[in-house]
């Protein structure tokens, strides 16, 4: 009988027990709001899709119900947060409901309803700062009806410590769409050697040190710095950027995605703050999964600080110092902070990991976000847009994303009124990073033509 009972206790769900919140991003997370129990709004990350056609709220509730149990790692989705000894851990809802998570966005006790993007970006910026309840699990899928009556829009909003940006964008389309298997395939990445990999292990826990002191000593000079954030934020969304233009940017000049964004968002905030040579660092999410750990619910990754290109300057030679200053990006230079990360959340209590990496000496947050390259369908509607919102708390106001689906992106912006006191301010930043944009691509297509003289009319 013993025998036994160790048998079915070792097979046991992981989430009948008390557990570790596993790789939980603490880095972006003040200490005095870094226990998961508390719930605090701005640890939230958010994908937000737009579809055709009227909601269907039971349909969309069955769909939930029926994807979350083959979820890996999906046993989160029905445990709440809790602290004991310092320490964070999740632990099952008894009376966990898919109901409770899924319906739609009300104001003033009517389901709210959104006319265009501003109305869309008012709507999810007040629900950003709506506090997850203590006692329930942290996530929510709210069901917005446009008044037009042909579209809606669904925000899937979790908490950080369920999983990554990538991880669960990735695993929000595979579960739920119609045809998730050929669109979202793992990439497939090389597997890194033992030796290589006790390296970047060795390196990283080596690394806690430095960054701490960094955390004093290397501080930002921009104006988008700020004593404390107030917790209030603005949200903003752009207008789409065809992929088929930065890919020709990424051919002509051998750049990669991320560096044309890098290199564009220095020149966009260079207009828009009008500064000359203040120093502006980001903090860039990098995904370091293995190949099939992308659609597993976890944080994996890492987080790099780069040095804004913001001085004035030609944005051919801005584009030359956002290549130099993104080699960290790369996933193995990457790794050495993961490490970091990882062991200071789940080694140590949650106060001293907090005190030790919360207080980051950057200005922005910054990410790439990629959904599914072709059009699928969610519950019988066709996706239209998907775009993804970060809206991490730590001494960082300003959160920017570059969301990409079926051939088009987005940006998206999530401040905090004390960097951007408004949308209206926010969507100025916008526009400014897409006329840096037009400029880069003036710029390389009058080098490309240089390079190989006018054509010859026959």
């Amino acid at each position: 009988m013993r025998r036994r009972s160790r048998r079915s206790e070792k097979t046991r769900n992981p989430a009948d027990s008390v557990n570790w919140v596993e790789s939980i991003w603490v880095e972006s997370i003040r200490a005095e709001s870094a226990a998961v129990c508390n719930m605090p709004s701005g640890e939230t990350l958010e994908v937000s899709v737009d579809l055709s056609g009227r909601p269907d709220l039971e349909k969309i509730r069955r769909r939930f119900a029926a994807v979350l149990p083959g979820v890996k790692g999906g046993w989160k989705l029905a445990s709440r947060g809790e602290t004991r000894g310092g320490y964070l851990f999740w632990r099952r809802c008894p009376d966990f409901r898919v109901d409770d998570h899924v319906e739609f966005l009300l104001r003033g006790g009517r389901p709210a309803e959104y006319g265009d993007d501003r109305e869309l970006c008012e709507l999810l910026e007040e629900r950003s700062n709506v506090a997850f309840l203590p006692d329930r699990p942290p996530w929510e899928a709210l069901v917005i009806p446009k008044s037009s009556g042909e579209e809606y829009s669904l925000a899937f909003r979790y908490h950080h410590g369920l999983g990554d940006g990538v991880s669960m964008v990735r695993l929000f389309f595979r579960s739920l769409a119609s045809r998730p298997a050929e669109l979202l395939a793992p990439r497939n990445r090389r597997r890194m050697g033992f030796l290589r990999r006790v390296w970047f292990r060795v390196s990283g826990h080596l690394g806690i040190p430095a960054n701490f002191v960094s955390s004093f000593v290397d501080r930002d000079r921009s104006n988008l710095v700020v004593a404390k954030v107030n917790g209030t934020r603005s949200f903003a969304l752009s207008r789409p950027i065809g992929l088929d233009r930065l890919r020709r940017l990424r051919t002509r000049e051998g750049a990669t995605i991320n560096e044309i964004f890098i290199a564009v968002l220095g020149g966009g905030l260079h207009r828009w703050m009008q500064e000359e040579s203040a120093k502006t660092s980001a903090y860039f999410a990098v995904a370091v999964h293995h190949p099939d750990e992308e659609t597993e619910m976890a944080n994996r990754l890492s987080i790099v600080r780069l040095v804004l290109p913001v001085g004035s300057m030609e944005p051919g030679a801005r584009l030359k110092l956002a290549k130099e200053s993104t080699r960290g990006i790369h996933r193995p230079e990457a790794l050495s902070t993961y490490y970091d990360v990882k062991m200071s959340g789940n080694l140590l209590p949650t106060w001293l990991a907090g005190w030790i990496v919360g207080d980051v000496p950057g200005s922005v947050d910054l990410s790439n976000v990629p959904g599914p390259k072709e059009r699928v369908t969610l519950f019988g509607d066709d996706v239209t847009r998907a775009v993804a919102w970060s809206t991490l708390e730590a001494n960082i106001g300003l959160s920017i994303l570059l969301s990409s689906y079926a051939g088009e992106a987005w940006m998206t912006i999530a401040a905090d009124t004390a960097v951007i006191p408004n949308r209206d301010r926010a969507e100025s930043l916008l526009s400014a990073i897409h006329q840096e944009l037009a400029d880069l691509e003036a710029a390389s297509e009058s080098k490309s033509e240089g390079s190989f003289g006018p054509a010859l009319v026959v």
